[in-house]
């Protein structure tokens, strides 16, 4: 999907479109690092919440089947809005759902919020990879490697914040959610970054 069309002919020296490189690249590491906090820490939800491994597959099934959904249903929305509303939306609902499923109480209510926090990613991931392919036509160069690289960045510095609250003993649930109040102002001020419509 390539939308936001517009501004493709800006230039490479115009500063919304060095601005929207940056937005991208900052949503694609809040996607990461919230996914590396997530599961890095799986061991401890399944101890805190009693979960066999056959409860922890349906989870994560789950968590997939929300992400896929989402990423179908946005091949019909997104050509109508662009991806600027879309990620603007979908990047602090990330991290806001992350905190979410560290304050589950009972796994009926895991379940329901992990599928939010994947439709959620999904729509992240979807709107990010648009946004990017506006900025790679503004620039008229392949770009999107390089701001897909913050996915594996910000999934490897999660992983090692949610490893370092491990060996302190903080929970699950705090883990989460001091993941979430940190990437919520980065999910919030990318969106003025963005490529219009």
């Amino acid at each position: 999907i390539i939308d936001d069309a517009a501004p493709a002919r800006a230039g490479p020296r115009n500063r919304g479109l060095r601005r929207a490189r940056a937005g991208v690249t900052a949503a694609f590491a809040v996607g990461g690092g919230l996914v590396g906090v997530f599961t890095a820490r799986i061991p401890a939800l399944m101890d805190e919440m009693g979960l066999s491994t056959i409860r922890l597959g349906v989870l994560l099934l789950l968590w997939g089947l929300g992400a896929v959904a989402t990423m179908q249903a946005l091949r019909w929305l997104m050509p109508r809005t662009g991806s600027a509303p879309v990620l603007r939306a979908a990047a602090p609902l990330s991290a806001v759902t992350v905190a979410l499923v560290g304050w589950a109480a009972t796994y009926g209510v895991l379940l329901a919020v992990v599928t939010v926090f994947g439709m959620a990613f999904g729509a992240l991931e979807v709107a990010a990879k648009a946004q990017g392919s506006a900025v790679e036509n503004g620039y008229g160069r392949p770009l999107m490697g390089l701001m897909h690289a913050g996915w594996p960045i910000g999934a490897g510095l999660g992983g090692l914040a949610a490893a370092a609250c491990a060996g302190a003993n903080v929970s699950y649930a705090s883990t989460l959610v001091g993941a979430a109040a940190v990437a919520t102002p980065v999910a919030l001020a990318l969106g003025a970054t963005l490529l219009h419509r």
